[in-house]
């Protein structure tokens, strides 16, 4: 950054990516949340923000950032960096022989047959990985969280041994969300102690009451 354009000692550095959606200042709440632990932060981004990140299609960083008062470009350096939710689905893509977040293909598993592949590819997307944890807030709240972070990535760190696994935790998720208004749990990755729940997805950015 040139000098004409100094910023404070706590600003967060960005990328361009996080730059083209416009950071300009961090929030408290994003600077508390960058100096958690991962698993901790994880639990209190889904507590804040799992109404939202539920909202029928991609994950709207704009909404986010009005509830949690900071800018867009912040919620994305949060997401792809110290959450590292957008490289999430890399060990699966390399599985695929498709691109991962840093445009590196790997070599394609063989044997997989067309339903399963099609399951796979629906599941990696960061977009609806970020679901299934919303789904774990909304059914569990914080400890389920972290149980499927636990479980999930461990079948993400052997992708050829959890093929299966992994393409029924894509349906379940479709079942989770199949009902507008009410998730239930993820079979595959719940405790015993999760339920079903109603959502309230918002129309605005206000916290739900």
């Amino acid at each position: 950054m040139s000098d004409e354009n100094p910023t404070s000692s706590n600003a967060i550095e960005v990328d361009d990516a996080a730059a083209y959606f416009g950071v300009t200042e961090s929030s408290d709440v994003l600077h508390a949340m960058m100096a958690m632990p991962r698993e901790e932060a994880m639990v209190q981004f889904f507590e804040l923000l799992s109404d939202i990140v539920l909202r029928p299609g991609d994950f709207d960083f704009e909404a986010a950032s009005e509830r949690m008062q900071c800018e867009g470009g912040e919620i994305y350096y949060l997401v792809a960096g110290h959450l590292g939710l957008m490289s999430m689905p890399d060990p699966l893509l390399q599985a695929l022989g498709m691109p991962d977040s840093s445009g590196e293909a790997g070599q394609a598993m063989s044997g997989i047959d067309a339903n399963l592949r099609s399951s796979l590819e629906q599941l990696a997307d960061p977009m609806r990985m970020m679901k299934l944890f919303a789904v774990a807030f909304q059914t569990g709240s914080k400890d389920e969280v972290v149980k499927y972070l636990t479980s999930f990535e461990g079948l993400l760190n052997n992708v050829e041994g959890s093929v299966e696994a992994l393409a029924t935790i894509n349906r379940e998720l479709d079942a989770a969300l199949d009902v507008v208004g009410q998730v239930i749990p993820i079979a595959s990755l719940a405790s015993g102690g999760a339920s079903a729940a109603s959502v309230d997805v918002p129309e605005n950015a206000s916290l739900p009451t």
